[in-house]
């Protein structure tokens, strides 16, 4: 990834255009920790987007049938995200 892809994958998934600074990663329940988890749900195939949750710096992602097709859904859902709905 480009470094403006870093920067999108950091607003996609977490809202914000950088980490913040060293030991500002605690909150009450213990450190930040960036989780991605596996899409479960009936439906999903190649073409099915992940899914952000900024507030938990957590992505879903589908079970893609390769890397390939796996990082292109990535960026398709980077560059065209919108921000909170």
């Amino acid at each position: 990834f480009t470094n403006e892809e870093r920067i999108l994958f950091l607003r996609f998934c977490w809202g914000r255009t950088r980490l913040p600074a060293p030991g500002r990663w605690m909150t009450d329940q213990g450190p930040v920790r960036f989780k991605i988890t596996k899409v479960v749900k009936r439906g999903t195939n190649d073409a099915t987007l992940p899914l952000a949750h900024t507030c938990f710096f957590q992505i879903e992602l589908p079970p893609y049938s390769s890397e390939a097709i796996m990082k292109k859904r990535l960026l398709t859902a980077m560059h065209f995200s919108t921000g909170y709905t």
